[in-house]
C-alpha cells in the first residue's frame, strides 16, 4: 500500500525535526522576460508570504510579488531576479518555509486556541503533545501524518512504559478531540484502551 508524509494542501519535507519545511508552491516556466515564474500546486497562504524571504533550491528569496490567477496557480516574482535567465535557474523549485513559522502563521488567523481536530491542517498536529481530556495524563507526541490509499493517520511516538513505542491513530478517530494551540495538546478520549486495541491487533 503506497504511503506518503502528507500535510494537508501542503506537503511535508521531513529533514530532520529542526529543518522541516511546508511547500506553499511550485515553481514551473518562466514568465515573460521581467522575471516573473509560473507557479503551480499553491497553497492557501503563500499571499501572505509575500516580502518576506522563503527557501528555494537551498537559497533564501524574498517575495517581492505573487499574483494569484486560479485557485492554485499564478505568478511570482523574487527580489535581484529580474531577467528570465535568472528565473530559470529556479524553475522547477519548491517554495519552502520551516514547519514553526507555517504554524505561526495559521495561529494568528485562528478566532480560538480549541480546534477541532477535523479543522487542523494536518502539519498543526506536527509536535503536539498527546493528552487525556480528563486525567490530563500524556502518553506522546505527534511525529507525523500519513497518507495511505484509503485513510490519513496520525503517527503518535508514545511514552514508556507504553507498548509499541509508536501507533498510527486514523484522522476520523473517535478518540481524537480537539487541539489546544495555545498548551501544544492534542486532547484524547480513552487512548490507552485504543493503544491497548491497537497492542491486540497486532
Amino acid at each position: 500500500m503506497a504511503a506518503k508524509s502528507v500535510i494537508a494542501k501542503y506537503s511535508l519535507k521531513s529533514l530532520t525535526k529542526i529543518d522541516r519545511l511546508i511547500s506553499l508552491g511550485q515553481l514551473g516556466h518562466t514568465h515573460g522576460l521581467a522575471g516573473f515564474i509560473k507557479v503551480h500546486k499553491v497553497g492557501a497562504h503563500l499571499a501572505d508570504f509575500v516580502g518576506k524571504s522563503v527557501q528555494v533550491a537551498s537559497q533564501r528569496h524574498k517575495i517581492a510579488q505573487y499574483k494569484r490567477h486560479t485557485t492554485d496557480r499564478g505568478v511570482i516574482q523574487f527580489e535581484n531576479i529580474e531577467t528570465i535567465d535568472q528565473a530559470r535557474q529556479l524553475t522547477g523549485s519548491e517554495i519552502l518555509v520551516p514547519l514553526p513559522v507555517m504554524k505561526q502563521t495559521i495561529a494568528a488567523e485562528r478566532q480560538t486556541h480549541l480546534i477541532p481536530v477535523s479543522d487542523c491542517y494536518y502539519f498543526e498536529l506536527i509536535d503536539l503533545t498527546v493528552q487525556d481530556h480528563e486525567s490530563k495524563k500524556t502518553f506522546g507526541v505527534v511525529e507525523d501524518v500519513i497518507e495511505y490509499d484509503h485513510n490519513t493517520v496520525l503517527v503518535v511516538r508514545v511514552y514508556p512504559p507504553e507498548i509499541p513505542d509508536s501507533v498510527e491513530i486514523p484522522f476520523e478517530s473517535d478518540c481524537l478531540i480537539e487541539v489546544d494551540l495555545e498548551k501544544n495538546l492534542l486532547l484524547t478520549k480513552h487512548f490507552s484502551e485504543y493503544v491497548a486495541g491497537y497492542n491486540d491487533a497486532d
